[in-house]
C-alpha cells in the first residue's frame, strides 16, 4: 500500500538503525568494545558471511569496514588508537578479526527482541 500526502509526495518508512555492541567478557579480549551496524543490505551480509566461511576475510575488509564497523576502543602497542576502518582491521590479529566477524554474523542472524506487548485497544 502506498500512502500519499496531500502535497503528492509519498510518505516513507526508514528502518531503524540496529547496532550491536560485542561482548568479549570471559575471553582474552575482555575490555574490548566493538560497535557494528546490523541493518545492512542483505547482499553485503551474504558476501561477508561467505568470505568468513571460506577464510577469505581480507577480500571483504573494505566492505566490512565501510558497511558494518562503526567504532571500537582498540589501541596499538604504543597506546595509539587503531582507526575503525579497513586500515585498522589490518592492524588487528586474525583471531580477533575472526571473533568479531563471527559475533557479527551471529548478531545479524539473531531474532530481534520482541516488540512491546500488544495493546488490548482500551477494552476492558
Amino acid at each position: 500500500m502506498v500512502v500519499e500526502r496531500k502535497n503528492g509526495n509519498r510518505s516513507g518508512f526508514r528502518l531503524p538503525d540496529r547496532v550491536a555492541v560485542l561482548d568479549f567478557s570471559d575471553t582474552e579480549y575482555d575490555g574490548a568494545e566493538v560497535r557494528l551496524r546490523l541493518n545492512i543490505p542483505l547482499g553485503v551480509t551474504f558476501q561477508i558471511q561467505d568470505a568468513v566461511e571460506s577464510g577469505k576475510e581480507r577480500d571483504i575488509l573494505g566492505e566490512f569496514a565501510n558497511a558494518v564497523l562503526l567504532s571500537w576502543n582498540l589501541l596499538d602497542r604504543d597506546d595509539n588508537e587503531i582507526p575503525a576502518d579497513a586500515n585498522g582491521l589490518e592492524q588487528i590479529d586474525a583471531a580477533f578479526l575472526a571473533t568479531i566477524m563471527g559475533q557479527w554474523a551471529n548478531a545479524v542472524g539473531a531474532i530481534p527482541d520482541p516488540l512491546a506487548e500488544i495493546s488490548d485497544g482500551g477494552s476492558t
